[in-house]
């Protein structure tokens, strides 16, 4: 599966959420980790 514009954002997103430690709206959205992740 070839990620949708903007999924390369959204990644950039979740690894400053993650570093910072803050919850980021992704996760709130239907998609969460699972529909990035491989």
């Amino acid at each position: 599966m070839r990620p949708k514009r903007g999924v390369t954002r959204l990644n950039r997103d979740l690894k400053k959420s993650r570093e910072s430690g803050k919850p980021s709206r992704v996760f709130t959205q239907p998609m969460g980790e699972s529909g990035m992740d491989p």
